[in-house]
């Protein structure tokens, strides 16, 4: 464990499926956070099975993406967009499908359809 993330392997006991799952928490600096975007482009390198990868990482991937407060710079997104792209380029990418919806409840769902490849 180190201390921006946990990371775990699961394993259905009905279906037999395995993956891995790594649950971040991104500190709040610039600084603070490259241990964790190097943790996980060398969690991608040690599986081939598939990982999910959820979490808070305080950090953002475009400009636009922030609505309020002090203006985000180019030098705030680079890590976090260079951590992605190293992630995707050397992983397996699977096939999902998911649903969200706002209502008197709060739901969520995310599965697979179709093999990794």
């Amino acid at each position: 464990m180190k201390p921006q993330v946990i990371h775990s392997f699961i394993t259905c006991k009905v279906s037999s499926l395995s993956f891995h799952v790594s649950f971040v928490y991104g500190f709040h600096s610039i600084v603070s956070r490259r241990p964790l975007w190097n943790n996980l482009m060398e969690t991608t390198e040690l599986h081939s099975t598939p990982w999910l990868l959820v979490g808070d990482f305080n950090s953002l991937l475009r400009i636009d993406e922030k609505w309020f407060g002090a203006e985000v710079s180019a030098y705030e997104v680079n890590d976090f967009m260079d951590c992605c792209q190293y992630i995707i380029s050397d992983s397996l990418i699977c096939n999902l499908s998911g649903g969200f919806s706002l209502g008197a409840t709060t739901e969520c769902g995310v599965s697979w359809i179709g093999p990794c490849a």
